[in-house]
């Protein structure tokens, strides 16, 4: 115990005496990687929350390691960094949540908003087609639309519409775009290639729909045996084992 007092001390002096960084928790080495995926996934979300979690499990790791391994020894140390590396890693995982959360944001509403371009377009030009169907939208979709039509007042809608593409990073919507820039250079009619599309997307989100239908019963049949498992374990076990034991003797 007096090693770790030593060397909390030793860092606290050094904390103290040290000259002040100009360091952000965005751009330390324990946020960069956080920082920087978010940026990929085009998440809108304030990473600082999660580097300062990341940051705390790692302390508290780190001083539940030193104290376990002064006062008990090295083998208590396992536990600490175990749980310390379940919580670095939990980190990241959360941010792939976040990501699926986001593309099946997009893909509710997807459907919709390719209906909405291909009737809206038979009236007006593509860039009032697409600035309608935003404003009956929601979602990260209506965010992303938001986005582009801003862009638009620097970029060619080309530009606009692939960088949009790229936001999303949803396969749909960059065939989507691929589609509609066919037809802006091409100056042909998109609107059976849109009928088509929007058809094949409202199978592939109805065919998914079935799929978690069809997978419910399945959870739903694990559970009861999990849990079944866990009571035996829990308390029909130790009872035989007394039976056991005492027969035995």
């Amino acid at each position: 115990m007096a090693v770790l007092t030593a060397l909390l001390c030793a860092v606290a002096v050094f904390a103290w005496v040290a000259p002040p960084i100009n360091i952000t928790l965005e751009n330390s080495i324990l946020g960069t990687d956080i920082t920087a995926r978010a940026q990929k996934m085009h998440l809108n979300i304030d990473p600082v929350p999660l580097i300062r979690l990341r940051v705390l499990i790692l302390g508290v790791g780190l001083v539940w390691a030193i104290a376990a391994g002064v006062t008990v020894g090295i083998k208590a140390v396992i536990l600490p960094v175990t749980l310390a590396l379940i919580g670095w890693k939990l980190m990241d995982n959360y941010l792939n949540t976040l990501q699926k959360r986001r593309q099946e944001d997009l893909a509710q509403e997807f459907p919709l908003f390719v209906n909405m371009i291909r009737v809206f377009s038979r009236a007006s030009d593509l860039y009032i087609a697409i600035n309608t169907a935003r404003q009956l939208l929601q979602g990260e979709l209506r965010r992303q639309l938001d986005i582009m039509m801003q862009e638009l007042q620097t970029y060619s809608i080309k530009d606009a519409l692939r960088h949009m593409a790229d936001r999303c990073d949803y396969v749909p919507m960059n065939s989507l775009v691929s589609v509609l820039i066919s037809g802006i250079e091409t100056g042909s009619d998109i609107d059976e290639i849109l009928g088509t599309f929007a058809k094949r997307v409202y199978e592939a989100r109805v065919n998914e729909a079935k799929r978690k239908v069809k997978s419910q019963p399945l959870i739903m049949s694990i559970l009861p045996a999990l849990l079944g498992l866990f009571l035996l374990i829990v308390l029909v076990y130790p009872l035989f084992s007394d039976i056991i034991r005492k027969l035995s003797f």
